[in-house]
């Protein structure tokens, strides 16, 4: 066996019986000078204490008797402390034979103690009538005095008595009590002594098996590691050879991914093409409608340039209009630029039906062109608030009155009308565009709005698709029926904005 093992266990030996030793001399020290006095002092303290109070109160039973036949004109003053005197008196002297709890005085049962509280009965009734007889007639307090001093000499004798009577009760009592934390002690003791015997010799023998079997399983583990280093020269040879032919498949791998990225690029230049082709589409098409506007105004600024007579508000007018559209053109581009780059542009609030009339206004020329009148039915109390990109929405009532507009040219000037309404329902408000043309095809309606797909002989079949796509965005939608006797209703729906709304302000538009 190790000799470090060995001095280990010896040493744990030592410090048991150390450790047993100290806490035997405390629980000695505990039990035979402080639990004694702990007894006394919280149970025989307050017995003693007001046995030894009654002599005092005996005394002011005696002393206000006297202040009331030596000085009756302050009779009432010493009545109230005689009376209070004399209710203390009698309710320790009570409490010191049957115990009271308030006073923290537990009785007594001892025969000598109640024969001695026994022979005060006559002078504590004789005491008590006294004081009562005075309290009832101050001036009988001359011929009750000597019979009251008379009583309280007897009285005094005997509660000396009963006082050290208590005492020796309490130094007896802790002397019984001193026997028997001696015997707990030592049976505590001897109980440690034997935990020795039971628990800690059987523990080291424990330990010293234990050693002996780890020094053997040591020696068995350096056998073992022999036997493995001589298994892992030969696996290390098996891997250096693996590790050769994985090299191999690892360069051939290599050239494998290289082959594959090649053509990975060349699938995304095509996939940018056609993404490039879309997004040049969708521009041209989106951009012809502000580039028409600034056509028309600049016509009419020349009109009106030419004119004898010039007016500066219209001219200051158009010209801002000129700009609002120029504006738009350079804001459709950024947001189409938005719309590959699927980056978020800011929305805020705004008024559903501010956003209507603006439209109206934007397109004011074109309907007056065309011969279209305009039926707004906008009732102040269905406005409401929506979360928007407004340049987006505007687009998608652009693109919607352009739309109606053209649908009507086949229809008599006098028939061409064009209602725009909005409705509330409940947390979401639509906004209704409603012509008198000749309605929606069938495949428009089956296709859903899907790109690409057009009715007109020059037409893309994109702007439906981009309405589409934007509202979808503001977690709105679009739909289209047809309306009877004539014409074509198409409706988009947004959610009305709240303070705490949760909608999601990123604008992140994807081909559809």
């Amino acid at each position: 066996m190790p000799e470090r093992s060995e001095a280990l266990i010896q040493s744990f030996g030592r410090r048991y019986v150390t450790v047993l030793v100290v806490v035997a001399g405390l629980l000695l020290v505990d039990q035979a000078v402080l639990q004694p006095l702990l007894i006394h002092l919280n149970l025989y303290a307050p017995v003693i204490n007001l046995a030894g109070r009654q002599r005092m109160l005996s005394q002011r039973l005696t002393k206000g008797s006297l202040a009331v036949a030596r000085a009756p004109q302050d009779a009432a003053t010493w009545s109230q402390e005689l009376r209070g005197s004399l209710t203390d008196w009698t309710r320790v002297h009570r409490g010191l034979q049957e115990g009271d709890s308030e006073l923290d005085l537990p009785g007594t049962s001892t025969p000598a103690i109640r024969a001695a509280f026994a022979k005060l009965d006559s002078d504590v009734v004789g005491m008590t009538e006294c004081v009562e007889r005075i309290l009832a007639d101050p001036r009988a307090a001359d011929a009750l005095v000597p019979d009251m001093l008379r009583h309280e000499k007897a009285y005094l004798s005997v509660m000396d008595e009963i006082v050290r009577m208590f005492q020796e009760e309490a130094r007896a009592r802790g002397h019984q009590l001193r026997i028997l934390a001696g015997i707990v002690t030592a049976s505590a003791i001897g109980l440690m002594t034997g935990l020795y015997g039971l628990v800690l010799a059987p523990a080291s023998r424990l330990i010293r098996d234990q050693v002996l079997r780890l020094a053997k399983s040591e020696q068995e583990l350096r056998e073992a590691r022999d036997a493995l280093e001589i298994r892992v020269d030969e696996r290390t040879r098996e891997l250096s050879e693996a590790n050769a032919s994985l090299e191999r498949e690892h360069e051939e791998k290599e050239e494998a991914q290289t082959r594959t990225r090649e053509l990975q690029e060349q699938l995304a230049h095509a996939a940018r093409v056609t993404s490039l082709g879309q997004l040049a589409t969708g521009i041209a098409h989106e951009i012809n409608q502000p580039l028409g506007a600034i056509t028309n105004y600049a016509e009419a600024l020349s009109v009106l340039t030419s004119k004898p007579r010039v007016v500066p508000e219209e001219i200051q007018s158009i010209s801002g209009r000129l700009r609002d559209a120029a504006i738009r053109a350079g804001r459709i581009v950024s947001r189409m630029r938005n719309f590959v780059r699927s980056r978020s542009a800011p929305r805020g609030p705004e008024s559903i039906q501010g956003l209507v009339r603006e439209v109206v206004a934007l397109c004011e020329s074109d309907l007056r062109e065309n011969g279209v009148r305009v039926d707004l039915q906008l009732d102040p109390a269905e406005d409401r608030l929506v979360l928007v990109d407004s340049i987006q929405i505007q687009q998608v009532l652009v693109n919607l009155v352009r739309n109606a507009t053209q649908a009507m040219s086949g229809v008599p000037a006098e028939e061409r009308r064009l209602s725009l309404r909005t409705r509330c329902l409940d947390d979401t408000v639509a906004v209704e565009v409603e012509d008198t043309g000749a309605g929606l095809p069938l495949s428009v309606l089956q296709a859903e709005f899907q790109p690409f797909h057009s009715t007109k002989a020059d037409g893309m079949g994109l702007g439906l698709s981009i309405c589409r796509t934007i509202l979808e965005t503001h977690h709105g939608g679009l739909t289209a029926r047809n309306i009877e006797p004539r014409g074509a209703r198409l409706t988009f729906t947004l959610p009305v904005a709240h303070v705490d709304s949760g909608n999601d302000h990123s604008d992140r538009l994807c081909c559809r």
